[in-house]
């Protein structure tokens, strides 16, 4: 979903960035003051947004993987040690 949004994101402000240099009409923006700010670059931000959230998630994955194979590594070291067994700890009926 984060990849299609931020094809989406990144179509939207690449065309709201390049509509007044093609068309002669003012872009659509968002007034600052004195200064209008084309909203291509808000999209362009969204966007950027969107990618570090896929960014992110790949690396929980990567994470998340990597911890479940250290788990599985150390539970198989600790079954394959012979462990010492007391004999006053040991209450079998004989």
């Amino acid at each position: 979903m984060n990849v299609f949004l931020g094809l989406i994101w990144i179509l939207l402000g690449c065309g709201l960035l390049l509509f007044e240099p093609i068309t002669g009409n003012p872009a659509p923006g968002i007034k600052l003051g004195e200064t209008t700010l084309n909203a291509g670059w808000l999209a362009l931000l969204l966007a950027g947004w969107n990618g570090a959230r896929l960014w992110s998630s790949f690396s929980y994955q990567k994470h998340e993987l990597m911890r479940k194979h250290a788990l599985m590594q150390r539970d198989r070291t600790r079954q394959s040690e012979e462990r010492p067994v007391h004999e006053e700890f040991r209450f079998e009926d004989k």
